[in-house]
């Protein structure tokens, strides 16, 4: 029992400290058998050993570490281990779990900016796009002072401007320009953006960058005018509207065609008839012919004044018949907000504000194929240089790799921090992009591995567009912030560019 083991040990410490007498000692051994005696030692020694291995296994290591500290680098180890490994085993170690390896900073320095855009006032005006000319030493900015400059990269000199013809002096203001590209023939320029102030209507213009002349323009009625391409073929320019319409612009005779053409109202089909016949009545009939139609024809709308001149009960059963026609043609894509040409094939692509991307035949205005990014918005897209693909990206900061001819997702790149997507750009050779976000950092991904290269902070707001140098030196990047500034970076070296 415990009451005789503590005697016992007592009377082990009374003979070990010399305070039992010989006798006691005898006549307690001779109580005792020999058996039980060699069984109590063993127990006291086999508790004694127990003891010390307790104490040494359960002994406080010595650590500087505190103890929240100790058990958050704990949960990181195991969290990679059970979680993020498992997910990213399939990834080429570029996605795990939820989360992504920190990139590091670009090996990028600040080579230049331009200043002009953001004007003198306390409210500042934004720098929208920006872009490079074929010469490789300029580039042409536009922003929401209604300007576009060109300007020489280098030192941020301004070479031009441009602004929309009008009387001198005049007290109107000039309207946002919201986007700008450069003609194959490297000397025309097209910007595009809103017409008046409610923005309501929008504006494009084809300009002469070496001197500033205004060579043509175009006013759309409906909406502003968000995005514009060039095309490879002769002097063919698109142009993506507000009001979910694509248009191909031939400038120099100032002919346009809608996309999707089907999607018209009654209305229209009849204007469209009408004018197709005065057309042809005009230009191909000689005098006899055209006293003749003169005399005996009508137009559409004349013919359809009469039946009802006569029928008055028809018009109830044309107008609902107009009104069904006009519900189901009814073009419902969202705004255009971003058109690139594809250069292979006379092909282009629109992204859309109802979260697709569709891909067109410039040579049919045929809608190919309808790709669904997500619910959100794509705001942006970028053409790749060597093959049928396009990226695209929008407001839930996901970039997508899309093939064209098959319409299927090749890679997602996931952007789990920035905010909206605003402006891509592909670097020559195809295998990486320029990212441009909300929160005005620019970020370089690979998208062959869909890995996340680097990143560097501009410190100018949110980035609404981004550009890049072929050459001269290759890999350059320019960014147009919100701050009214476009800031130019340069590579440290080639190395850094292109791998």
């Amino acid at each position: 029992s415990l009451e005789g083991v503590q005697k016992t040990a007592e009377r082990y410490r009374r003979l070990r400290e010399g305070k039992e007498t010989g006798e006691e000692t005898k006549l307690r051994y001779r109580k005792l058998q020999e058996s039980e005696h060699t069984k109590l030692l063993d127990n006291m020694i086999d508790m004694a050993k127990e003891a010390a291995a307790f104490r040494l296994k359960n002994m406080k290591k010595p650590t500087s570490e505190k103890r929240g500290a100790a058990m958050r680098r704990q949960w990181v180890d195991t969290w990679h281990k059970v979680v993020m490994d498992n997910e990213g085993k399939d990834h080429n170690e570029t996605v795990r779990g939820c989360f992504q390896r920190p990139s590091p900073v670009c090996k990028y320095h600040f080579s230049s900016i331009f200043l002009l855009h953001r004007g003198c006032k306390r409210d500042a005006k934004s720098a929208t796009t920006v872009k490079v000319l074929t010469d490789t030493r300029h580039a042409v900015s536009c922003g929401d002072d209604g300007l576009c400059w060109v300007w020489k990269i280098r030192s941020g000199t301004p070479r031009q401007v441009f602004f929309p013809n009008q009387q001198v002096p005049s007290l109107e203001p000039l309207w946002p320009v919201l986007s700008v590209s450069v003609l194959n023939d490297a000397t025309y320029i097209l910007s595009a953006g809103a017409g008046d102030g409610n923005h309501t209507t929008g504006a494009a213009y084809v300009w002469d960058w070496q001197y500033g002349f205004q060579f043509a323009d175009y006013t759309a009625d409906d909406g502003v005018i968000l995005s514009t391409s060039e095309m490879a073929a002769w002097r063919l320019v698109l142009l993506g509207c507000k009001d979910s319409y694509t248009y191909i612009w031939q400038w120099p005779d100032s002919n346009t065609l809608k996309l999707p053409y089907f999607a018209r109202t009654v209305e229209e089909i009849k204007d469209a008839i009408e004018s197709n016949t005065f057309d042809y009545i005009n230009n191909a009939l000689d005098g006899f012919a055209r006293l003749a139609t003169d005399k005996f024809f009508m137009s559409e709308h004349t013919f359809l004044d009469r039946i009802l001149a006569v029928h008055p009960e028809v018009e109830h059963s044309l107008e609902a018949l107009t009104n069904i026609h006009d519900f189901f043609h009814k073009n419902r894509m969202g705004h255009v907000r971003d058109v690139v040409y594809v250069p292979t094939r006379m092909r282009f692509a629109t992204a859309h504000a109802d979260g697709k991307v569709r891909y067109w035949n410039a040579d049919s205005g045929a809608l190919l194929m309808v790709m669904n990014a997500d619910c959100s918005p794509v705001n942006a897209l970028a053409a790749s240089p060597v093959r049928q693909e396009v990226v695209s990206g929008g407001d839930s900061g996901i970039l997508i790799l899309w093939s064209l001819p098959s319409g299927r997702k090749l890679l997602q790149m996931n952007q789990l921090a920035g905010g909206p997507i605003r402006s891509i750009a592909f670097v020559p050779g195809g295998n990486r992009i320029v990212v441009g976000s909300d929160d005005g950092v620019v970020r370089i991904w690979n998208v062959c591995h869909a890995q996340l290269i680097c990143h560097f902070d501009v410190g100018g707001g949110r980035i609404r567009g981004v550009a890049v140098n072929p050459s001269n030196p290759l890999g350059q990047i320019l960014v147009a912030t919100e701050d009214g500034y476009v800031r130019v970076y340069d590579p440290n070296s080639q190395v850094d560019a292109i791998r």
